[in-house]
């Protein structure tokens, strides 16, 4: 599964107090399904719930949140579009009773081509459909007149 691995290094990129302490941010997967069916292939889906901890105040919700929108639309990009997904594959919780941790869950999916080439099983993880040309694209991200973090897109 390469999504986890993507969307920590996005998060690291658009938010700079990340890099000099990683240990803020855990990851792990529950929830995690393996769709196939009898078709000549052995292609299939993952499907998982993606939880993320982050350690920090609660000043950093909204970087947080805008950076993981500009990840999903890249590389979820179903999870913004479908009404029903929008209600319910991205959530997040702040405990009260311990303000310094953010926990988000995203339902994530990752495809994989099983392919039967020359006698032997070739493996590839597929990429998401290409965004909609009309995608506005940027490299910055300001809050309240302030420059948070500057990246790369995906």
């Amino acid at each position: 599964m390469l999504k986890p691995e993507q969307l920590r290094a996005a998060l690291f990129n658009a938010i700079p107090v990340l890099q000099q302490n990683p240990e803020r941010l855990r990851l792990g997967i529950a929830n995690g399904r393996v769709i196939s069916t009898l078709a000549p292939s052995l292609s299939f889906e993952y499907r998982y719930q993606l939880n993320l901890a982050l350690d920090g105040p609660s000043a950093d919700d909204d970087r947080v949140m805008v950076a993981v929108l500009a990840w999903l639309r890249s590389h979820q990009p179903d999870l913004l579009a479908n009404p029903d997904k929008r209600k319910n594959d991205f959530s997040f919780q702040r405990d009260i009773d311990t303000p310094n941790q953010l926990i988000l869950q995203l339902q994530l999916t990752e495809r994989i081509r099983v392919e039967l080439r020359d006698g032997a099983l070739h493996i590839t993880p597929l990429a998401e459909p290409p965004e909609p040309e009309n995608i506005v694209r940027f490299t910055q991200v300001y809050l309240h007149g302030e420059l948070l973090s500057e990246f790369g897109q995906p």
